[in-house]
């Protein structure tokens, strides 16, 4: 949860421990249909930040899955492959065929080497057998492969539900300040009087939603001029 939503979530509870402690005074702020609306996008906000954080999790798990699959095919099984092959056609056009990949190739364009790599080198596979590469040796290089393309596959669909999460948040955080804006003007009407100034006041510093680091302070929802009340 980025930091603007972090404080809207926070200024909203204490909006809501605030009715909940003074119910007695707001018997009919509480009854309404924006006290239940604040309570259901409590909720809603919370929802939307666990799975932002989760798809986070799944994003950077798969992004240190990605790296240790790429290291495997191009390192492991591709440089094997282009070794033998350095030895056993050299200055040949099949050594070039053989070749690994820059180590700073794309994933497209790794993937696209392994698999011609690998379809090369099937009809010379005994030369690479009696060289010592194991009798799996074209099949662990696709499966590296295959490895490296779930590997991103997973990340990409982790991001994107990231950004549709983190999308939530924003509409939802939106939709949250209308209604700080109606409970603002239901409160300031049920406590009117002199009598519940020091309430009155308890309410303006629960309801302010304070600037972020580095950001503009978002006013209250009277407007700039209620900051010096």
């Amino acid at each position: 949860m980025e930091a603007p939503q972090e404080i809207l979530l926070d200024t909203l509870w204490r909006v809501q421990h605030y009715l909940d402690d003074n119910g007695a005074a707001l018997p009919a702020v509480n009854a309404s249909g924006s006290r239940k609306s604040l309570d259901a996008m409590i909720v809603e906000l919370g929802v939307h930040a666990a799975e932002q954080d989760a798809h986070r999790r799944v994003a950077e798990a798969a992004t240190q899955r990605r790296l240790v699959a790429r290291r495997t095919l191009l390192r492991r099984e591709m440089r094997a492959v282009a070794n033998v092959g350095e030895v056993e056609f050299p200055q040949t056009p099949e050594f070039q065929a053989f070749k690994a990949p820059p180590s700073k190739s794309s994933a497209q364009q790794l993937v696209a080497a392994a698999q011609a790599m690998a379809t090369l080198a099937k009809p010379h596979a005994q030369v690479f057998l009696d060289a010592g590469l194991p009798a799996t040796f074209i099949e662990d290089l696709l499966t590296a492969a295959r490895a490296f393309v779930d590997a991103r596959g997973t990340g990409t669909d982790a991001r994107a539900k990231r950004v549709g999460s983190t999308k939530g948040l924003k509409t939802v955080g939106k939709r949250a300040r209308r209604v700080l804006h109606v409970l603002d003007s239901l409160v300031e009407r049920a406590l009117e009087g002199e009598s519940s100034a020091p309430l009155l006041a308890q309410w303006r510093s629960a309801r302010r939603i304070p600037r972020s680091q580095g950001g503009r302070r978002t006013p209250p929802p009277d407007g700039p001029d209620e900051a010096a009340a």
